[in-house]
């Protein structure tokens, strides 16, 4: 795809233009609020013919209250990822006891890449997933999988991931749930050992793949994951939200799409784990977009929760033009969950100020059907993008390129609401394309409109009477919004 022209969004022309449906947009009342509230249970099913739909995937935003990420504590960070996993639906349709679960965090490195690199803390560093974040994650995953295994399964770079896993504290005393810490390095086999029984070799599926075979270490088509991770039940990722300099954004997809591969067989030599050095991995923009598509689509993850306690501009580790680690670390104060990692790293994107539609990845991932990278079908629940996007700034890439200069929100007209009887009938008016939300007392029901505006029917049979305020959100591809209310009387 041109990299100039990407925002063509090539699964989603006809979404806004054309019709779902000739009728009404019908709303029922009675359901749980999604947005600020979790779903207790999921809206019934909406006919075809509506123009109300269920968005495409929930990617959830939770954020602090306190000034800064230092000053959260266990007890602060347990509760605020609790939090987002609860907003995004919850771990019970994703793990089951007995499941081999696979934890990867991100642990890259120990130190920072500033003028004045120094050892990264344990807990808020920004550079590396603080283990905080998996601990409460491996509890929450042994209450729903009391017999089977969680293991936490990382790759580095710099150094060795043993080495990084003491210095990060992630150790069997410090995560009482989980069975086996994994360096990948270190259970894949020996080097290039292609046929090692550790090792899975997979194509991707679906005639997808875009990294050239010329460019892999054997110049075939298979692509080699560590057998147990290939093969485990559940793989969660647990990135960081950062910029990075070969890719403009990392998150949930590259995290595992560089992080999970064998250096035994895509590292720099025997005793190096870079993935670069020697071309090995080409980091050239577009190649490097290519081999983590590749590599993610063999075996994509079944949940995310991201690491925005700090975040880090300048990433992936910090860069030389910064005096100290502490001039990239943003306060973000954010963690990030959901399902769906292409739609979590389109969220993320968006927060910290770059557009989804011009990373190759996410546009890739979305065409080969990896996940959702259309903002406008995306449900942000909890703490909105407009509400915590700060641009982050990253040196190198194609991040100039890939910056999302729209931040103003749309313009939004209700033209009326009645009340008809049992029905309340809006006429809105969106000046962009996007979506709309209703909430109606302040309750989200969990849908979206993409189209059909102006004439929106809600069942307010189940309403006490008196006044009601009804709020019609509008949004636009970058997920800036506007909101109008209006008072209604039942």
């Amino acid at each position: 795809m041109d990299h100039k022209n990407k925002n063509q969004w090539s699964r989603r022309e006809v979404l806004a233009g054309a019709a779902v449906g000739a009728g009404a947009a019908v709303l029922p009342l009675g359901l749980t609020g999604c947005g600020d509230d979790e779903l207790e249970s999921p809206p019934p099913p909406v006919d075809e013919s509506q123009n109300l739909v269920l968005p495409e995937a929930v990617v959830s935003v939770a954020q602090s209250g306190a000034s800064s990420a230092f000053d959260l504590d266990d007890d602060a960070v347990d509760a605020l990822v609790r939090e987002a996993i609860g907003l995004a639906g919850g771990l019970a349709a994703i793990v089951s006891d007995g499941d081999v679960v696979v934890l990867k965090p991100n642990l890259i490195t120990t130190y920072d890449y500033s003028a004045n690199p120094a050892t990264l803390a344990m807990e808020a560093n920004g550079i590396t997933t603080d283990r905080r974040i998996v601990r409460t994650l491996s509890a929450m995953v042994r209450e729903l999988n009391p017999s089977g295994s969680i293991l936490v399964m990382e790759g580095v770079a710099d150094d060795n991931t043993a080495h990084n896993m003491g210095v990060l504290g992630y150790d069997a005393e410090y995560f009482p749930d989980v069975d086996e810490l994994i360096a990948i390095e270190d259970a894949s086999g020996g080097w290039h050992e292609y046929d090692s029984p550790l090792l899975k070799a997979m194509e991707v599926p679906g005639g997808k793949a875009r990294y050239p075979d010329s460019m892999k270490p054997n110049e075939s088509p298979e692509f080699y994951l560590n057998r147990v991770y290939a093969e485990a039940d559940v793989v969660i990722s647990i990135p960081c939200l950062k910029t990075h300099a070969n890719s403009t954004i990392t998150g949930a997809v590259k995290n595992v799409g560089i992080g999970a591969t064998p250096t035994s067989i895509y590292g720099g030599d025997e005793d190096d784990n870079h993935r670069f050095i020697n071309g090995v991995i080409n980091h050239d923009y577009d190649h490097l977009q290519e081999f983590i598509h590749d590599f993610f689509l063999c075996r994509p993850v079944d949940f995310v929760v991201m690491d925005g306690l700090q975040g880090i501009k300048n990433g992936p580790v910090g860069t030389a033009a910064s005096d100290t680690i502490a001039d990239d670390q943003m306060n973000m104060r954010l963690i990030l969950a959901g399902p769906d990692a292409v739609a979590l790293d389109s969220v993320a994107a968006l927060i910290m100020g770059y557009s989804p539609a011009e990373i190759e990845l996410l546009q890739w991932l979305e065409e080969s059907e990896g996940g959702v990278g259309y903002p406008p079908v995306i449900r942000v629940a909890g703490v909105q993008v407009d509400d915590v996007r700060t641009f982050f700034e990253v040196w190198g890439s194609h991040a100039e390129d890939d910056r999302n200069e729209d931040t103003e929100a749309p313009s939004l007209t209700v033209h009326s609401a009645e009340v008809d009887g049992a029905a309340l009938v809006l006429d809105a008016e969106l000046g962009a394309t996007g979506r709309l939300e209703i909430a109606l007392d302040g309750v989200r029901d969990g849908r979206i409109l993409l189209d059909g505006f102006e004439e929106i029917v809600l069942d307010i049979s189940q309403l006490e009477p008196g006044e009601h305020t009804v709020t019609v959100i509008g949004y636009d591809d970058q997920l800036n919004s506007r909101a109008e209310e209006r008072t209604i009387t039942v």
